[in-house]
């Protein structure tokens, strides 16, 4: 365990170094847009179903410290209790806003706001169009800006950043384990990257 923390400490210092030394700092460097895709597990109390969280995100790094993400947010439940599979596919669209500091290798956010609006709901595959049931569904779920709080922090360990790519580890599900995640520098908007 110490042998693999000393390990990502070296290879932190030594990126932090590299990209100190070619001219650009990391400050630098993770300016722009960057588009991020990541699925996770949702732990479930019942086994009979298998949830899973989709994100997709554009994230932009302003100079000012701002941090400004935009993401749909896709939860897929499965039930498989030995009868025919059901499965149930909604989305949210999010928008949050974010203060950013860099510190010895980690990025650090802090939320500002968050809000968010129903995007899309599929039972068993087929888009659900009747408005009251789309609403009805909707209202009955917690909204993802009751879970993400204002002035909540949080951290992304850096592993590598360049002009085209930035791997960084980062709490993804929720539970308290980092998972390594890739960026892609983009021009793109959220638009740009779902459909309905």
């Amino acid at each position: 365990m110490t042998n693999v923390l000393l390990r990502r400490l070296g290879l932190l210092v030594l990126s932090v170094f590299l990209l100190t030394a070619c001219g650009k700092s990391p400050e630098k460097l993770i300016l722009g847009k960057w588009q991020i895709e990541t699925e996770v597990e949702v732990p479930s109390n019942n086994k009979n179903y298998r949830v899973t969280r989709r994100d997709i995100v554009i994230s932009e790094y302003l100079a000012n410290g701002s941090n400004m993400q935009t993401r749909r947010m896709i939860i897929k439940s499965t039930m498989r209790d030995g009868g025919p599979q059901r499965e149930l596919e909604y989305a949210f669209d999010i928008t949050a806003s974010r203060e950013w500091v860099m510190k010895d290798g980690t990025v650090l956010l802090k939320v500002v706001d968050t809000k968010s609006t129903p995007g899309y709901l599929k039972r068993d595959g087929v888009m659900v169009t009747n408005i009251d049931e789309k609403t009805q569904f909707f209202d009955s779920l917690k909204k993802p800006e009751d879970s993400i709080l204002r002035g909540q922090a949080y951290q992304l360990k850096i592993i590598s950043l360049d002009k085209d790519r930035f791997v960084f580890e980062a709490d993804v599900s929720g539970t308290g384990k980092f998972e390594r995640v890739t960026a892609t520098r983009t021009n793109k908007i959220l638009r740009d990257l779902v459909k309905d």
